[in-house]
């Protein structure tokens, strides 16, 4: 979603109150709703908001403004997706920095089959990338599956907007909980929040090396 798009979305509790008239026929209403404020409609959602005209409009985005709890589908990432659910320090113990353990076995960086022979000290199961393979599997099974469509909207929307690289040295063990811990719980919450929780955040005093801006003394 483009950032021209945000004095939209910090309108949607006033436009949740009542749809605002419109010369579109109530199926197009339905689909533009769904196409703005959602990865898309699902099979014959979009029918079913136009037999309900703006009522049904105006109900559906009450419902994504104040978001059930899906045990369910938190349920099924846990399970598929287990990273999503470790802290930091978990993620750095269970998926070690190879150059590290290559370093502790005594392997030399300039031995011709150095690259080899870390891809053969660290199991593909252990190896890093299976953070960042799981933190983008997570994304999209609930951009699919999930009920509450506005919200995954405003977490990709913030997520990209306040952008880290997991490329990026340690950001790579710390995106997992940038998005679960100081994006997604303040999307419905005071922008001030967020920021905070945003520029407090590891990844984000990592990506611009604030780590390191200390002073003497």
């Amino acid at each position: 979603m483009r950032l021209a798009a945000l004095p939209v979305l910090m309108a949607l509790p006033v436009l949740a109150q009542a749809i605002p008239a419109s010369s579109l026929p109530a199926q197009a209403k339905a689909a533009h709703l769904l196409d703005r404020l959602s990865f898309g409609p699902r099979p014959g959602e979009v029918e079913t908001l136009a037999k309900g005209g703006d009522a049904a409009l105006s109900a559906w985005l009450k419902a994504q403004l104040d978001p059930a709890p899906e045990p369910q589908l938190d349920a099924w990432i846990a399970k598929a997706f287990p990273t999503q659910a470790m802290s930091i320090g978990q993620l750095q113990a269970a998926f070690p920095r190879p150059a590290a353990l290559a370093k502790q076995q005594g392997l030399k960086p300039d031995d011709p089959n150095f690259k080899q022979e870390v891809k053969d000290l660290v199991p593909f199961e252990k190896r890093p990338q299976r953070i960042e393979e799981e933190q983008a599997g997570q994304k999209l099974v609930r951009a699919i599956e999930s009920r509450d469509q506005l919200q995954e909207v405003l977490t990709d929307f913030w997520f990209n907007h306040f952008n880290v690289d997991e490329g990026k040295g340690l950001d790579r063990w710390l995106i997992t909980g940038y998005e679960r811990d100081a994006i997604r719980p303040h999307v419905y919450g005071k922008f001030r929040d967020l920021l905070e929780a945003v520029a407090w955040h590891p990844a984000m005093l990592f990506y611009l090396d604030n780590w390191l801006s200390v002073k003497d003394g």
